[in-house]
């Protein structure tokens, strides 16, 4: 990995025009959005060349001077000498580094390797090598999941050829006129025929810039499409039309840099629906700001989060509020405008779909909207998870994920660390149980059908 990685242009332009509201000095400026980005903007921080001992020293001191919980660092100090005449490699000064860490008893509290790193930040980016279909998972009208002899999850067929549900944007596949609906016959002359997802998903697989040969079926005439894989961002936010104007959206994560962007293109589609389902289950959160960036679609006015940001400089304490035009972060007294995405939904009824597994940025999320009567929330109570973390650089390409984030719902609730002493979470305004191994979107979905069924008494 190199010494200093450059973040992505959309990233650089955020910080420009960012600078270019602000009538504060660039110093603070840089401050308060660093307080909204968080972990965003150090994924590609300067990662110093550093001696061993010094990693380790490093990482010590990132611990002191962030963590959140002061009261665990009381004995801190006996570990910065502690292995100082032990550590001769970088591998010895990440052993008892790591040793050092986990005597927090912090499970999201981890130092990264540099190969860990770098999978965060092409995570982080989206970016992934297709040609861009997605198939469909097939039930029986039982709503269990229809399986081949090996156990692998079969998609939804015509004749036992794979029906394509969606088609990512910019794909070479789209460019090529592949739409929902349409069936995948071949692959470079091999039948698909009774394919399992995964082996579809195998074989269609490759590196970018190579050519594909498919046979679609498309309105029962079957036609050769040539695809060349290429480079797109995945798609981490779906959208479909249910029976009754209702939108439902399922948001997977707010783990990537374009979660906002996706989710404001999904609403946009969808703007003529009179009802919205978000499904958040099993999205266990990811950036702040993409949480902050999304609640606004969804509000005119209002508080949205209070986060005390642990730092060298001190307790940083950030509130993030929405107005008509802007969405401004207030850092110790000091009020910036971040980017406002419109609220798209106006004031039509909002459904958000939770369950144990809804997480961090997703809870934030949720919260923010709940405490302002935007959305009636539907399923279990949430993991409670009202801390976060951002990975710091400690040198040679490693990173410390450090807990020094605390998270305030509008109404000044805390959701809890997640367990470590206490975990509160989201209670739904109604409580749907789902059934055991439940598969999200199948037919026995309970809690999407509550949510289908409370939007049809809210809709007029």
């Amino acid at each position: 990995m190199s010494s200093a990685l450059q973040p992505p242009q959309r990233w650089r332009r955020i910080l420009k025009r960012t600078f270019k509201w602000s009538a504060i000095s660039g110093l603070m400026a840089l401050v308060v959005i660093l307080t909204l980005a968080l972990n965003a903007f150090n994924y590609y921080a300067i990662d110093p060349v550093v001696t061993p001992r010094e990693l380790y020293h490093r990482t010590w001191e990132t611990v002191r001077v962030n963590y959140y919980d002061q009261d665990k660092l009381r004995d801190w100090a006996q570990w910065e000498h502690k292995y100082d005449d032990q550590i001769h490699t970088e591998e010895d000064a990440l052993r008892f580094a790591r040793e050092m860490v986990a005597s927090l008893n912090d499970p999201h509290t981890i130092l990264h390797g540099k190969q860990e790193v770098q999978n965060l930040i092409t995570e982080a980016e989206g970016k992934q090598e297709i040609i861009g279909v997605v198939f469909k998972p097939a039930y029986d009208r039982s709503g269990t999941a229809v399986l081949n002899p090996n156990g692998l999850q079969l998609p939804e067929a015509i004749d036992a050829f794979p029906t394509i549900d969606q088609v990512v944007r910019g794909s070479s596949a789209q460019e090529a006129g592949i739409n929902p609906g349409d069936v995948l016959v071949s692959v470079n002359g091999n039948s698909t025929a009774g394919m399992a997802i995964a082996e579809l998903q195998k074989l269609l697989a490759g590196p970018a810039g190579e050519e594909i040969n498919l046979v679609i079926r498309q309105n029962g005439v079957d036609k050769p499409v040539k695809v060349t894989r290429k480079e797109v961002q995945r798609p981490i936010v779906s959208v479909q039309r249910l029976p009754g104007d209702i939108a439902y959206i399922r948001v997977e994560s707010f783990f990537q840099l374009d979660q906002a962007d996706q989710l404001q293109a999904a609403l946009e589609q969808v703007q003529d629906c009179r009802g919205y389902i978000i499904d958040l289950r099993d999205n266990g959160g990811g950036f702040i700001h993409s949480a902050v960036e999304s609640a606004a679609m969804f509000m005119d006015s209002g508080s949205i989060s209070t986060i005390a940001f642990h730092s060298p400089a001190g307790v940083l304490n950030a509130t993030a509020s929405v107005t008509a035009d802007h969405l401004w972060v207030n850092v110790n007294g000091v009020s910036v405008p971040w980017k406002r995405r419109p609220n798209l939904v106006g004031n039509k009824p909002v459904v958000v779909l939770v369950n144990f597994d809804t997480a961090s940025a997703s809870e934030l999320f949720t919260a923010a909207l709940q405490d302002n009567g935007r959305v009636h929330v539907i399923g279990v109570r949430t993991y409670g998870k009202g801390i976060g973390q951002t990975l710091i650089p400690v040198g040679n390409g490693h990173r410390l994920r450090v807990t020094n984030i605390v998270g305030h719902t509008p109404s000044g609730r805390w959701l809890g660390d997640a367990g470590i002493s206490v975990r509160h979470g989201i209670v739904p305004d109604t409580e749907v149980i789902a059934p055991r191994n439940l598969l999200i979107g199948s037919l026995n979905d309970n809690q999407l059908r509550a949510a289908e069924d409370y939007l049809r008494k809210q809709i007029p």
